[in-house]
Formats: structure tokens, C-alpha cells, sequence
């Protein structure tokens, strides 16, 4: 049996509920304020579509420039 957080059926009758629309806009504000004081570089930061839970289908992670 898979662990809770590797089951695709616990994530897909969750995500509507913790990752709601409301949450989506407010990430990169909430990523800025993190990233700031490490003077992380606005090019390397996550993209919405990396981080969004359809990433699978738009944008695979191994695709991406390293973080």
C-alpha cells in the first residue's frame, strides 16, 4: 500500500480543497516574501506552472531550469 502523500486519489479529492483559487493568487506574493532575504534571483524563482498541480501536463519539473 502506498504512503498518503504518494496516493493520487488522496491529492486529486484534496487539491480543491487546499489549493483553491484564492491560494494560486496569493503564491507568488507569499514566494516573494520568503525569497527575499536570501536575495534569491527573480530568473530561477518557481514558475505558477511548475508548481500548479496540472504541471504534470504543461511544464514537466525535469524540463525546468534548476532552482
Amino acid at each position: 500500500m502506498k504512503a498518503w502523500r504518494e496516493d493520487d486519489a488522496f491529492w486529486h479529492t484534496l487539491a480543491p480543497i487546499v489549493f483553491t483559487e484564492e491560494r494560486w493568487a496569493a503564491a507568488p506574493a507569499e514566494v516573494d516574501v520568503i525569497l527575499e532575504p536570501v536575495n534569491f534571483p527573480s530568473e530561477r524563482r518557481p514558475t505558477e506552472t511548475q508548481a500548479a498541480p496540472e504541471a504534470e501536463a504543461a511544464t514537466p519539473v525535469e524540463q525546468s531550469p534548476p532552482i
